[in-house]
């Protein structure tokens, strides 16, 4: 069995080798053993190495080498081919924001009368998809603060459906499941909101106003 490693806060985050790998399993039980580990980089400071890929003692590192031994293996036909391409090259990376929202819309256009990228089916090139956008932080506030409306209703729909796939659900509950075990044991996630609470001494409720300068234009 392959082993492929992913790196928890690796940039980028390598869900598209993840993906593909998860997808891979799907075609042919266990052929792939995936886990994540905590950190940016698997190889000291080699923010490259935010994978790592084992077969018979050789050793993949990087997603893009990850990627590229899983998808050898990986039946792409043309079609296949050109939206992992989209997914690796207009998706994933230092992509410009500009870019993105192109990108973004062209896929949602192109997902108006389709269930999957191509086909009838759940393909490689939908894994290889939704792993580049599972890691845009770009969509992923977007799609968590505005949804369809700014990322368009075909591309949530078919990023929600994709989502459901078993393969995914495994990749993700692998994820959350790494980044609960490296936490201490008894440590609380805390989010800071901010206090209105200004400590103020000899004061009664509703008797006092406080004013906020107003925002910058």
């Amino acid at each position: 069995m392959v082993s492929l490693t992913l790196a928890q806060k690796g940039t980028p985050l390598p869900y598209v080798a993840g993906a593909l790998a998860e997808y891979a399993n799907e075609t042919k039980p266990n052929s792939y053993s995936v886990q994540w580990q905590e950190g940016a980089s698997l190889k000291g400071k080699d923010k490259a190495a935010n994978s790592v890929l084992i077969d018979n003692g050789q050793e993949f590192v990087g997603s893009r080498a990850a990627e590229a031994f899983i998808l050898s293996a990986l039946p792409t036909p043309v079609e296949t081919a050109q939206w992992i391409g989209f997914a690796q090259e207009r998706l994933g990376g230092a992509v410009a924001f500009k870019d993105l929202e192109l990108a973004f819309s062209e896929l949602d256009q192109h997902l108006q009368m389709r269930s999957y990228a191509s086909g009838y089916a759940v393909s490689v090139a939908d894994a290889a998809l939704w792993g580049a956008l599972r890691a845009s932080a770009i969509f992923q506030r977007n799609l968590k603060i505005a949804g369809q409306q700014v990322l368009g209703p075909a591309l949530t729909r078919w990023y929600a459906h994709i989502s459901a796939q078993p393969f995914v659900e495994r990749l993700v509950a692998a994820a959350a499941n790494a980044q609960t075990a490296a936490k201490p044991s008894g440590a609380k996630v805390t989010t800071d909101q901010g206090s209105f609470d200004l400590g103020l001494e000899g004061v009664e409720d509703g008797k006092v106003v406080t004013r906020f300068p107003p925002e910058p234009r």
